[in-house]
């Protein structure tokens, strides 16, 4: 035919009476597999404390109805209502219920439906929800707020001491355990205070105030002996944290910490404090991340390091300020002595 012929060419129907298979598709066939199937229907449930607000489909609630009930409440209600259901998760409710005006109404068949709460994210103003939910996955037949928070017939005042007792949480005193071991092993105040910082950003510690007096001396150990009294040091350490928390968009009023420029120690308000803002201003720069496991690694293999280790060590780093010491030296020992840890330990401390 001619270039200027017209061709009506249809590529979706070119494509459905194509007889050209894949090694797949021939299997699928010769099986007697189906290409296609009706996937799962996946209903989204709410989770909101009480008395909050909470959005409404159409589909789901009449718009003319006068009170709305949530398919929360409506499931707290049918637990109350219909003890024999109380082996029934909150997500599980949609496989033998439909959700009309405000009910959930048990089906003649099981629904091939999946429940799924709303995600909740454990940020400071979703807290409670976020261990709302977490009590909602593992407790069935709750007929209350306050039935949610009932552990072992104690009804508890949040959300969060519940999943504590019920104990799908770790207690917080894992994080005194875990600064209690860095402050005893490591007494490196900077390493603390990073630590802190951690913990204040992905922790989510309900009383960060508290924690921060227990250790507050040992987040300001290497500033002691920079600084006239308490006060200045524990204001170094305070200026410290707060340019961490910057660097990751937080504050220390956010987790109601004291104010660097106005903190006195209780020991120092009766003495006459002369603290220089400029000192007090010269805390040491935010490490990047790199740096700060190289800090961490240089710590931990100095606790590796036996007495002939050390001493080996310590020649080494004095050879540096001293310049009439030797500046050669030549390790050399059996196999499997540590020879390696040794250089490793040198290694990052130089890189330090």
């Amino acid at each position: 035919k001619s270039k200027s012929a017209n061709f009506d060419w249809d590529e979706i129907q070119a494509y459905k009476e194509m007889r050209v298979l894949g090694a797949p598709e021939a299997h699928f066939r010769l099986m007697g597999h189906s290409y296609t199937q009706k996937s799962v229907c996946v209903k989204k449930l709410p989770v909101h404390l009480e008395g909050e607000d909470v959005p409404y489909d159409s589909d789901e609630e009449d718009a003319s109805t006068e009170v709305k009930v949530s398919q929360l409440v409506a499931y707290f209600n049918l637990m109350k209502d219909k003890p024999s259901k109380k082996h029934l998760y909150y997500v599980d409710i949609v496989q033998t219920h439909n959700f009309e005006g405000g009910k959930w109404i048990e089906t003649k068949r099981i629904n091939i439906s999946i429940g799924r709460m709303t995600v909740e994210t454990p940020s400071s103003h979703t807290m409670e929800r976020y261990y709302l939910r977490m009590l909602l996955s593992n407790r069935p037949g709750c007929d209350s707020y306050e039935s949610v928070r009932t552990i072992d017939n104690v009804c508890y005042n949040t959300y969060k001491a519940a999943c504590l007792a019920l104990g799908i949480i770790e207690h917080e005193r894992e994080v005194y355990l875990c600064l209690d071991e860095i402050k005893t092993n490591l007494s490196s105040g900077h390493l603390l205070r990073q630590t802190f910082v951690i913990i204040l950003k992905y922790a989510h510690f309900e009383d960060p105030r508290e924690l921060w007096s227990t250790f507050s001396d040992d987040f300001a150990e290497d500033y002691f002996h920079l600084s006239q009294n308490r006060t200045e040091a524990i204001k170094r350490s305070l200026k410290s944290i707060e340019s961490m928390l910057i660097h990751n968009r937080s504050t220390l009023s956010l987790f109601n910490l004291p104010n660097p420029d106005t903190f006195v120690h209780p020991n120092d308000q009766n003495s006459s404090l002369q603290l220089d803002p400029q000192r007090l201003d010269q805390h040491e720069p935010y490490e990047t991340t790199e740096q700060h496991l190289d800090r961490i690694a240089s710590d931990i293999l100095t606790l590796q390091l036996n007495g002939e280790q050390q001493s080996f060590v310590n020649k080494v780093f004095l050879s540096l300020s001293n310049n009439n010491a030797e500046k050669l030296f030549f390790l050399c020992a059996a196999a499997g002595t540590g020879k390696t840890c040794v250089i490793n330990h040198i290694a990052a401390k130089c890189h330090q």
